[in-house]
């Protein structure tokens, strides 16, 4: 969904990120930092109105799926966190990866060594080299 913000710097100080209103995702997003995008930041959703919905609020929102096999209308929230908040998660999370792709190659899984029964395979054995 192609969204049109009022502040053109509007990336440089934050994150977007749309949140179906299901299994609490709203409510973790909010403890995670995030925060509604109001509906006097934003000029249009893609040539759709700001609400595709009944939501009375300011909140910028649309309804992602109908009623479904008895399941009630989903409605997504564009929310937005602080750029700064979501680099500092994002690096965290590439450590996190970082160390446990090192513990594979060194052979290790949680910090017990594992035998290796397929033979010795890395990775650049294994990547595709067109002819």
């Amino acid at each position: 969904m192609q969204v049109e913000y009022v502040d053109q710097d509007f990336f440089n100080a934050w994150v977007p990120h749309w949140f179906n209103d299901q299994r609490g995702r709203i409510e973790r997003a909010q403890n995670a930092g995030y925060q509604f995008v109001d509906e006097s930041e934003v000029i249009g959703l893609g040539g759709q109105d700001l609400h595709a919905n009944n939501n009375e609020g300011s909140q910028v929102s649309m309804v992602v799926t109908g009623p479904v096999d008895g399941n009630p209308e989903v409605t997504a929230y564009l929310m937005k966190i602080k750029k700064e908040w979501y680099d500092e998660d994002q690096l965290t999370k590439l450590k996190k990866r970082q160390q446990g792709e090192a513990m594979i190659h060194e052979g290790q899984a949680g910090g017990v060594a594992v035998e290796n029964v397929y033979g010795n395979v890395s990775a650049e054995t294994r990547r595709y080299k067109p002819n």
